[in-house]
């Protein structure tokens, strides 16, 4: 009997509220939780939602996966087919889906990933050290063109020049190359160093011959400089241009992405790629739909059709995205609301479940309380009526046998037959585990409310709460396991305190007859006030056996003192 209501009472002990509060944590269960769900002791007040939400309510051991489907065997006469066998299969394909398909998704985006990695380091680091694209196009080409110039220079095209004037002319070349590839602007230099226009504009007195053969060169003639500066400036602007086209061409229109220097960083053919991909995912997304839940917005959809429609401006195309992002967006949080009810509803239809239980067993030992503590003043009222002739007050009376009477009651056999049996201790765990279910109960549906508000902060906190609640480490939900561990306890304390049809006596009754001297003999059968009091509180045999003689006279000496 006791061995029962003990173990019982290690069980209530778990019940506790998890209303959220406000700042850093989630209350749950009495337990406050942190943002990844751990547990870090009793509730101070200071609770909240975390920032983010995890994957609490899309794993497969959320609340809202067992009200789907079961994995457990229907037993029957009537259900021959759905044994353990086919149980287990469906359990494992459960798992499948739920599970390893999820697994197997995220190993193959970390492959993915992976090799996305691994590619562009070896394509922005394999031309020795340095990136596959061009990064500099006027330098790199430059030296293309230093490089192809010292292999003819130094191969057999020059050869077959006259000796007698072929150094010079290599010699002429080389410098030639070196002023037009390194220092083009020495090109337009003059070499008279002096007043040129004081040359030019009094000629007899700044005579010169230096200035004299200077005449003869280009640069130093106003037109003829002229006519060679725009000829140079016209090179590096058709080099410019040609490079642009180039680009263009190599990236199909796209620019490049480049540096505060200039350079390179992503070639205008990878940002191709990537809008071509981004603009077309909505199609390849819904030409590939095979399975419930895949099928995308209409408008996401759409986008490859918009870009065929002659749209008016980007503006136009730009505010058509926005509008398939806020429906794809909508449709999004409407599978979030729709997952985060479904496990909401699962978890409070246990915690209603439990809380009925909880409120039966509080019920059941309170009753037997109230049973004992009645049991108790009846007994008081008999031998009261027993030993006294006449005329008793609450406090004296006078004796059948003469003398005054001090009549003292007390709750002393019931205390004693209480506290031996720890349902006191058990009565007021449980009471208080009722007030926190019932606490739980509010909690969950605040949250109902909350993950379905239109406001965004109201809606992501009552999700964020729910989803470090799920997460909660160790386990702080009431499932069905926690249930049926409930109804088992319910079963033995109701057999405990009430008896069994057709079975054992429970502890009330029992209590019950001990008082009264109920005994039973050598055969089993019961005798009736066979006891008289054997002057004990616990267990107190036959206390209120007021057919015994010498329980009457046991109360008259003791209250005759």
């Amino acid at each position: 009997m006791i061995r029962h209501v003990y173990i019982f009472v290690l069980i209530v002990v778990l019940g506790a509220s998890f209303a959220p509060s406000s700042t850093s944590a989630v209350c749950f269960n009495g337990r406050e939780l942190d943002a990844n769900g751990t547990d870090t002791g009793p509730c101070t007040g200071n609770s909240a939602a975390p920032a983010t939400v995890g994957s609490g309510i899309f794993s497969c051991s959320a609340p809202g996966a067992t009200s789907i489907a079961s994995t457990v065997a229907i037993g029957g006469t009537y259900v021959p087919v759905f044994d353990s066998a086919v149980a287990l299969n469906t359990g494992v394909l459960t798992y499948k889906e739920c599970f390893l398909r999820e697994v197997v998704n995220k190993q193959k985006q970390a492959a993915t990933l992976a090799m996305a990695n691994k590619n562009y380091e070896l394509i922005s680091t394999g031309r020795d050290g340095n990136p596959a694209w061009v990064v500099k196009y006027g330098a790199e080409l430059n030296k293309v063109r230093e490089k192809a110039f010292v292999e003819a220079f130094q191969s057999e095209l020059l050869s077959k020049l006259n000796p007698a004037f072929q150094n010079p002319v290599k010699t002429a070349l080389v410098r030639n190359y070196q002023m037009t590839t390194q220092a083009p602007q020495n090109s337009l230099a003059c070499p008279y160093q002096g007043d040129w226009s004081a040359v030019t504009k009094n000629p007899q007195e700044n005579f010169s011959w230096e200035a004299i053969f200077s005449m003869a060169n280009p640069n130093c003639n106003p037109v003829y400089a002229y006519v060679q500066a725009q000829d140079q400036l016209n090179a590096n602007v058709a080099a410019a241009e040609s490079e642009w086209q180039s680009r263009l061409n190599w990236n199909n229109g796209i620019y490049d992405s480049r540096d505060a220097y200039g350079n390179v960083v992503v070639p205008g053919i990878f940002l191709n790629a990537i809008g071509t991909q981004s603009i077309t995912s909505g199609f390849r997304q819904l030409e590939n739909v095979d399975d419930i839940g895949e099928m995308i917005g209409p408008l996401f959809a759409g986008i490859g059709t918009k870009f065929l429609s002659n749209p008016s401006s980007v503006e136009s195309i730009q505010k058509y995205l926005d509008q398939a992002v806020e429906q794809q967006s909508s449709s999004l949080l409407s599978s979030y609301v729709s997952t985060a009810l479904t496990n909401l509803y699962k978890i409070l239809n246990d915690e209603q479940q439990y809380n009925e239980i909880l409120a039966q067993e509080a019920d059941i030992l309170t009753s037997s309380i109230n049973q004992l503590r009645g049991s108790e003043k009846a007994c008081w009222d008999l031998v009261i009526q027993n030993v006294c002739a006449s005329g008793a007050s609450s406090t004296s009376c006078t004796g059948k046998s003469g003398g005054t009477l001090t009549i003292a009651t007390s709750t002393a056999f019931s205390d004693a037959a209480i506290a031996k049996a720890g349902i006191g201790v058990a009565a007021g765990t449980l009471t208080k585990a009722v007030d926190t279910s019932n606490q739980n109960i509010t909690t969950i549906n605040s949250l109902i409310v909350g993950v379905q508000s239109t406001d965004a902060t109201t809606r992501n906190t009552a999700l964020a709460n729910l989803d470090t609640i799920i997460n909660a480490k160790p386990p702080v939900l009431h499932t069905q396991s926690s249930i049926t561990k409930a109804q088992e306890d319910l079963a033995a304390v109701q057999a405990e305190m009430l008896g069994t049809l057709g079975g054992s006596v429970g502890f009330v009754k029992k209590t019950q007859q001990t008082w009264a001297g109920d005994a039973i003999d050598q055969y089993g059968s019961s005798l009736k006030g066979f006891n008289a009091w054997d002057g004990t509180i616990d267990p107190g045999t036959g206390w209120c056996n007021i057919n015994k003689q010498s329980t009457l006279d046991q109360w008259t000496a003791k209250w005759s003192q």
